[in-house]
């Protein structure tokens, strides 16, 4: 039986297929209006002219204090909460201590943990001295791949309260870029069976040969994991959210019918210069739309913000739901500025300078007004 909710009037026979097959989905009406807007009020911001130049930010938490760590690869700068730096945490190398390219972190207790994709290990330092407090080092061997195939790296990793390890791994099989969940103990051995798997890019291939290449307006897979370890995955190709436990089992969606923008041939071909994917989009059969969806980001009170793309160069508006139906505010942010993390009621965002490429992190206070 499929259980559906809905925040105003749509009839059941509407939805599409795909979606009326799952059970526990919510509907927010695609007129529906929020109930709030919201102000960033700005508070620092880290990298630019003066303070320590950031590029290639790799990843970035906050502790329980507001002090903010962000990682440049092999090396992780920690800011307290006003963004002045403190310290810079690990160097390059491989031993105790050491990093090379550090993807995702997370501080549990007063431990922080840093994946370390390129060493496969997690390295742990105590947040009260930032001194190195042990590895974990993954044992990926019994992980199913193919031969010969580039062998599948961590990428996203979440601590459990019984200190096992949910990660998501990146399998670079050309035909099918994808996140396979699985669960590690605490001593880093395997111990599931594949939980969850996400297509990450869609592909197209080049013809006349045995190449694939991304497609430039196909679909892309977004995931986040939410602050009680809950796996939040999407399509761009759609506003349609499921919720998976973490045990990679499905839990519940939320469905939000927008407007698409129709895609053009004449509009695909101009969206890259690159001959083999000029090549294969002339080849392929074009989506109808374009990609709906542009990120996701959940934040502690386990809301959703999306970024939508409405067909302005300039801007990405966002909506933030939660998953019970509710569309609880909607605001604009500029296209160079992605949402990085939500925390505390502060919105941390990265600023790309398009000549430079440097990189601003900004912290945000978030100020909820009745919406209009």
């Amino acid at each position: 039986m499929v259980f559906l909710t809905a925040c105003g009037d749509r009839p059941d026979d509407e939805l599409p297929d795909r979606v009326a097959e799952h059970k526990n989905v919510s509907i927010i009406p695609g007129d529906a209006s929020p109930a709030k807007t919201i102000r960033l009020q700005k508070r620092w911001e880290i990298g630019h002219e003066g303070d320590l130049l950031l590029n290639d930010i790799y990843a970035m938490t906050t502790d329980r204090h507001g002090n903010v760590y962000i990682s440049t690869g092999d090396q992780i700068h920690l800011f307290d909460p006003e963004g002045n730096y403190r310290e810079t945490i690990g160097q390059y190398g491989s031993g105790p201590g050491d990093l090379v390219t550090v993807f995702d972190m997370q501080i549990v207790d007063n431990t922080l943990y840093a994946l370390d994709f390129s060493q496969l290990r997690i390295q742990l330092f105590s947040t009260e001295s930032l001194e190195p407090d042990g590895i974990i080092k993954l044992d990926i061997h019994d992980l199913p791949h193919a031969e010969n195939a580039i062998p599948p790296f961590p990428l996203k990793f979440r601590i459990g309260n019984d200190r096992s390890i949910l990660i998501g791994f990146q399998y670079s099989d050309p035909a099918a870029l994808a996140l396979h969940f699985y669960r590690f103990d605490r001593d880093g051995n395997l111990i599931s069976d594949q939980l969850l798997s996400l297509l990450l890019i869609e592909v197209l291939p080049v013809p006349g040969t045995d190449h694939f290449v991304p497609s430039p307006v196909g679909g892309r897979g977004l995931f986040q994991f939410g602050p009680d370890s809950r796996i939040f995955t999407a399509s761009t190709k759609e506003f349609f959210i499921k919720a998976y436990g973490t045990d990679g089992r499905y839990q519940s969606a939320l469905y939000h019918p927008l407007e698409k923008r129709e895609l053009r041939s004449r509009d695909a071909m101009e969206t890259t210069s690159d001959d083999r994917q000029r090549k294969a989009l002339a080849a392929s059969t074009l989506p109808e739309y374009w990609p709906l969806l542009e990120d996701m980001v959940v934040d502690d009170e386990k809301r959703i913000w999306v970024s939508v793309d409405t067909g302005d160069a300039d801007i990405h508006e966002w909506r933030v739901v939660d998953m019970d139906g509710s569309l609880l505010a909607r605001f604009d942010l500029p296209l160079n500025r992605k949402i990085k993390k939500i925390r505390n009621n502060y919105l941390y965002a990265l600023d790309t300078d398009d000549g430079t490429g440097l990189e601003t992190l900004l912290k945000f206070e978030l100020i909820f007004e009745p919406g209009h």
